[in-house]
């Protein structure tokens, strides 16, 4: 994967071609083309990967609340099982509210469970 700087580096030589690059200036940016391939490519596997999980968690969440409204003795259990194969089950110390406001915390998540 490039780093950060590498990224802002073809960014940079990019601006600097303006309206109509030279031949020359394609052809040093045409290097950068594989590296930059090769990450679509792992960040595409890496998409495909959360939204199978996502959509794992996701059905078991539902599974845990129609269990609920069913009456089952343990609905929590579809859901806290799929975490705890991921090594994900929260801290027994911490409360649902400092659950939500820790994701609330991170700012790439902020905007998408901000109310």
């Amino acid at each position: 994967m490039l780093t950060p700087a590498q990224l802002d580096g073809i960014g940079r030589r990019v601006a600097l071609f303006g309206g109509s690059p030279s031949r020359a200036a394609l052809a040093a940016l045409a290097l950068d083309v594989p590296a930059l391939l090769a990450d679509v490519v792992v960040l595409r596997d890496r998409l495909a990967l959360l939204r199978a999980e996502h959509a794992d968690l996701l059905a078991h969440a539902r599974a845990a609340v129609a269990a609920a409204r069913d009456g089952e003795a343990d609905p929590a259990g579809y859901v806290r099982d799929v975490l705890a194969k991921r090594g994900q089950l929260p801290p027994g110390d911490m409360r649902p509210p400092q659950l939500l406001a820790a994701v609330r915390g991170i700012p790439a998540l902020a905007e998408v469970v901000a109310p």
